[in-house]
């Protein structure tokens, strides 16, 4: 499915859980796209479309931070690039270790004076575990983890563990409305 898992540095595939192993409260992944499928009637195959995928439809070019950038220059980062989430790298090599977005820092921010704020670092209100996506990852799926874990977006790391890219809701919300098909609409 081209979905990964970090926590504690280290990069292992997703597996989305079993319907049977939650005993009836989540439902699979599969069964739920095959659902979504059927409610929007079969294509025939002149009408399939090939599914859009995340290197599509991410940003290739990232703002990331390392974990001991400045809290206050990681907000003013975001703010001057209009952005909300910035990856966090290890140094000196450029693996994701965590993720840092305008909530995190402002809730970290609103907890502490200003002249505490002086000494925070993102390091210490980064995300540490995190989901990430490979660049052939299915837009459906990009959407449906977006939503299952209420979250706004997934960097893209290639084969090599490599940023390559970040996917947003606004990504994905434009790609539905530029390359949908009208059915979903109606």
């Amino acid at each position: 499915m081209g979905l990964f898992w970090i926590q504690g540095g280290e990069l292992s595939e997703y597996e989305f859980p079993d319907a049977s192993d939650a005993e009836g409260e989540v439902e699979s992944l599969t069964s739920a796209f095959e659902r979504l499928k059927s409610s929007y009637g079969s294509a025939d195959d002149d009408d399939a479309r090939p599914v859009m995928e995340a290197s599509q439809i991410m940003t290739p070019t990232v703002v990331t931070v390392t974990e001991s950038c400045p809290l206050e220059r990681a907000l003013a980062l975001m703010s001057e690039h209009k952005i909300r989430h910035l990856p966090v790298v290890s140094e000196p090599g450029p693996r994701v270790i965590g993720i840092i977005s305008d909530r995190d820092a402002l809730l970290m921010a609103a907890d502490l004076e200003e002249q505490e704020l002086d000494g925070v670092t993102v390091g210490e209100a980064m995300t540490t575990e995190l989901l990430t996506a490979a660049p052939y990852t299915e837009i459906p799926f990009l959407a449906k983890t977006m939503v299952e874990y209420k979250i706004s977006c997934l960097p893209v790391l290639d084969q090599d563990e490599l940023l390559v890219g970040i996917v947003t809701t606004v990504d994905v919300l434009r790609s539905i409305a530029c390359h949908a098909p009208l059915n979903l609409w109606v």
